[in-house]
């Protein structure tokens, strides 16, 4: 094996966007796992010898003149950018409950703000997690996470580090992050307005690190996430990355656009039959057996009012693409999305 050979992260990720495919199916499609996809994307790993020659191979072997246009479903670092500081919270919010769902947490171990949290805090925590989440997102033991968005501080600098670290008084750490680290939790910054390199992605990390160490804490588990990072977790989420890339239409539209129509925005009162109706189908959504539910009645009955009720669970949410006329069906599979 030629261990000369190299790919810089820049490149792969560049490559990987090109198939338009996720991680997980780029992993598949080259032979690894989604998880050394993630690190050589963010230049944890060298990309090297044969993974070299299987993904350039894979890249020539594409048709790139007859692949689709861009996906309605695909997202950039200017969608990221351009949120609202509640937007991105509220993104992020649902992105950690689709996760959360994914790797089977109990709610109760989740604790999220509505809102970005001032220096010092932490914006969300998942915690007693069981093992690594496939995609990366979640770490065995806690996840505390601490949100910014706007570009206007540079996220590199010590100084950044100590501002979203240290308490008011400079003189020890923020009592949420104190518990994050007293926990032997993982720290991660996620940063909605910056595209870091892996060189300015590994500066941050360390600047973190070093905080942590200077009040005490030698081994901290630090992660930076930036807008590829967000944008590699986002994209196993189609109907996240339709809401945030703002092409929700009469066609295709998010659990949220959805629930919003007038027919749909109406009061339900339910009886016992309607109540058990949507247990059983959030029952068989849980189960990994059943890929397809066809719910068959007559005109009037409700069935598209019921079946939204079935998906406002916070674990269905982030899954729901709603398709208004069943012909156009075909069409939201011809796009390039990665599932699950």
């Amino acid at each position: 094996m030629d261990k000369s050979l190299k790919l810089e992260s820049e490149k792969v990720r560049s490559i990987r966007k090109l198939t338009g495919l996720n991680q997980k199916k780029f992993g598949e499609a080259v032979g690894v796992s989604i998880s050394t996809i993630f690190r050589w994307e963010n230049g944890e790993r060298d990309c090297s010898g044969d993974s070299v020659r299987k993904i350039l191979a894979f890249e020539r072997s594409l048709n790139v003149e007859t692949a689709p246009s861009t996906s309605i479903f695909q997202l950039s670092t200017e969608h990221l950018s351009r949120l609202s500081s509640d937007r991105a919270v509220s993104a992020f919010r649902d992105l950690l409950w689709a996760m959360v769902a994914q790797a089977g947490v109990p709610k109760s171990n989740v604790k999220i703000s509505a809102r970005e949290v001032s220096d010092g805090g932490i914006d969300a925590e998942v915690l007693d997690v069981l093992e690594d989440c496939k995609f990366g997102f979640l770490q065995q033991g806690g996840n505390f996470y601490q949100l910014k968005t706007g570009n206007s501080k540079n996220p590199c600098t010590l100084s950044f580090a100590k501002n979203e670290l240290l308490n008011t008084k400079k003189d020890g750490l923020g009592s949420e992050v104190k518990i994050c680290a007293e926990s032997n939790g993982l720290y991660i910054l996620v940063c909605f307005g910056h595209d870091l390199t892996p060189q300015q992605n590994q500066q941050a990390k360390h600047n973190f690190e070093a905080v942590f160490k200077s009040q005490g804490y030698p081994n901290p588990k630090v992660q930076v996430w930036s807008q590829q990072e967000l944008i590699g977790f986002f994209e196993h989420f189609p109907s996240l990355c339709l809401r945030l890339s703002d092409r929700e239409s009469t066609d295709f539209q998010s659990w949220s656009n959805w629930k919003n129509e007038r027919e749909m925005s109406r009061l339900l009162q339910l009886g016992q039959p309607q109540k058990m109706f949507l247990a059983d189908i959030q029952s068989f959504l849980h189960t990994k057996e059943i890929s397809h539910i066809r719910i068959i009645g007559e005109p009037g009955l409700g069935k598209t009012r019921l079946v939204l009720e079935a998906l406002a669970d916070v674990y269905f949410q982030s899954y729901v693409i709603y398709v208004v006329v069943p012909e156009k069906l075909l069409r939201l599979f011809k796009y390039r999305v990665g599932t699950m």
